[in-house]
C-alpha cells in the first residue's frame, strides 16, 4: 500500500494514543504518561500508518507492564525531525534477544495470556523505514522495562513515497 503523505503532528498522535489507551491503563493499574514537546513535532508522512506504529508500541508496553507500573509516551522535535519514545517499567527484554525483535513472528514471551501475532514490530519497522526513519528497542534486561524509539525526519527529501508498506 503506498503512503498517503501529508503534514502529520506526531504530538497529536502521541496524545491520541494516551487518550485511547487511558481507560485500559487505569483499569490495569498502570500510570500512562505523556510528555510531548509543544513545537516542531510535524513530519511529512502517512498519518494512519504512523498512528498504527505508535498504537502498536503503546499496546506492547501496556501488555508487558504489570499493575503499579508506568508507561511513558514522549515526543520531542528538533530541526532534523521528531523522536517518539515509548518507555515502560515492565518485564523487560533479555539484551541477547534484542537483535531479533523486528523479525516476523518473533515473540519473546511464552505467556499464553499475552497473545499476539509476532508481526507488530516487524510491520512497524517497515512503516517507519518507508518514511525514511528508524526504530529501535532497548532494555537493560529482564524485569527492567523497555524503551522503543522512533525517529522520523522532518521533510520529504529523505522519503520514498512510492514504496509500499
Amino acid at each position: 500500500m503506498p503512503l498517503q503523505l501529508a503534514n502529520v503532528d506526531m504530538g497529536l498522535i502521541v496524545r491520541s494514543a494516551a487518550e485511547s489507551f487511558g481507560e485500559e491503563a487505569r483499569s490495569a493499574g498502570i500510570d500512562l504518561r505523556v510528555l510531548a514537546d509543544g513545537h516542531r513535532l510535524v513530519v511529512a508522512g502517512d498519518e494512519g500508518r504512523l498512528t498504527q506504529v505508535i498504537y502498536n508500541l503503546t499496546t506492547n508496553a501496556l501488555k508487558f507492564t504489570p499493575e503499579g507500573g508506568t508507561v511513558t509516551l514522549r515526543a520531542v522535535g528538533d530541526d532534523d525531525g521528531v523522536t517518539v519514545a515509548v518507555q515502560d517499567t515492565g518485564q523487560g527484554i533479555d539484551p541477547d534477544a534484542l537483535t531479533g525483535l523486528f523479525q516476523p513472528f518473533v515473540q519473546l514471551h511464552d505467556d499464553p495470556d499475552r497473545k499476539g501475532s509476532g508481526l507488530g514490530l516487524y510491520v512497524s519497522r517497515g512503516i517507519v523505514e518507508a518514511h525514511g526513519g528508524s526504530i529501535d528497542g532497548n532494555s537493560e534486561g529482564k524485569g527492567r522495562g523497555a524503551t522503543f524509539t522512533v525517529h522520523l525526519p522532518v521533510g520529504p527529501a529523505s522519503m520514498t513515497p512510492t514504496r509500499g508498506v
